[in-house]
């Protein structure tokens, strides 16, 4: 299992990349190596907003019970599943997670 899951999708004529460690449960979507938006998930589900090229996009992210990371465009459903192979390991990240939480707590508060 790799610990950054990354997807390059084509959103009007625009590459973008969306990636998502799992380990640190870090989002980041950049476009043309320059990045457009970061963000440490730590809801189990949320809407996160961003401008592209003048236009608004959400991506929808459910954590729990499965992963499914949905992007939507100002026209509608942009990709549905960006990250497909998540749904294997959800149960596995969902055991891990307030470990992983606690131990990011603890890290953060000794620094």
């Amino acid at each position: 299992m790799q610990a950054v899951s990354q997807r390059t999708l084509d959103v009007n004529g625009t590459a973008i990349e969306v990636s998502y460690n799992k380990l640190t449960s870090k989002l980041t979507i950049s476009s043309g190596g320059i990045q457009i938006y970061r963000k440490y998930l730590w809801l189990p589900y949320g809407n996160y907003r961003f401008e592209l090229a003048n236009e608004r996009y959400t991506l929808r992210v459910w954590m729990l019970p499965f992963c499914q990371f949905s992007l939507y465009g100002p026209d509608g459903v942009v990709c549905n599943n960006v990250f497909p192979k998540l749904k294997r390991y959800s149960l596995v990240m969902m055991a891990m997670s307030p470990v992983r939480h606690t131990l990011m707590l603890l890290a953060w508060a000794i620094s």
